[in-house]
């Protein structure tokens, strides 16, 4: 799908940067990152993918499977298990979607307007990301789902969509690494220590109950 806000590469692209790695580097699996000497790593790379999106399944993992190269996904274990994504894909679908040539709100006494119209929104779009993510997670929450209501594409989510637990442990078994990319997916400078902790430990403890299944 076309998203003019991390705009992707097409399958014949990765493809060819695969097959460039592949002739100029040891694509190694990220293990040995953290395993092997530094010597040893010299004219090495490591492939890992963010966020465990559904168009990783149906596009990259089967690329990679050609190429023969080891592949790491960090997984955000709470999306994937409630199947929704997180707040910014969400917003950023909103973004997309909405026929709103505006939008104003207010917050912390001050008033914000942004300009909607083609030239101005994904401008726009980069202000509220920032501001959001710079907001304690109740904060955020509050006005994040007043930000979407106003731009009235609640559930315009076609485009994102989170890989099943069902198909993440198909992944493993066919030799996919999965990591955690913490438990809700938050811009972790804005939390505390202690739901900072949360977010590494339940993750991880989840992930690990899942790989024994698989």
């Amino acid at each position: 799908y076309y998203d003019p806000y991390t705009e992707p590469l097409n399958n014949r692209q990765f493809n060819r940067i695969l097959k460039f790695l592949k002739n100029n580097y040891t694509i190694r699996p990220i293990n040995d990152l953290y395993s092997s000497y530094k010597n040893d790593l010299t004219q090495s790379c490591f492939i890992v993918f963010d966020d465990a999106l559904m168009d990783f399944y149906s596009n990259s993992w089967n690329i990679c499977k050609l190429n023969n190269v080891p592949v790491t996904l960090f997984i955000p274990t709470e999306p994937v298990s409630s199947a929704k994504i997180y707040w910014s894909l969400q917003l950023i679908s909103s973004f997309i979607n909405t026929k709103s040539k505006f939008i104003s709100f207010s917050h912390h006494g001050n008033n914000y307007h942004y300009d909607l119209t083609i030239n101005s929104k994904l401008k726009s779009f980069r202000k509220i990301h920032h501001y959001l993510l710079n907001l304690d997670i109740r904060q955020r929450d509050i006005l994040f789902n007043k930000i979407i209501n106003d731009l009235g594409c609640v559930d315009s989510i076609e485009q994102f969509q989170m890989i099943t637990y069902k198909i993440l442990e198909k992944l493993i078994n066919e030799g996919l690494d999965v990591q955690s990319h913490t438990k809700c997916h938050n811009y972790l400078p804005s939390v505390s220590d202690e739901v900072l902790h949360h977010e590494f430990s339940h993750s991880k403890k989840k992930l690990n109950n899942r790989k024994k299944k698989a």
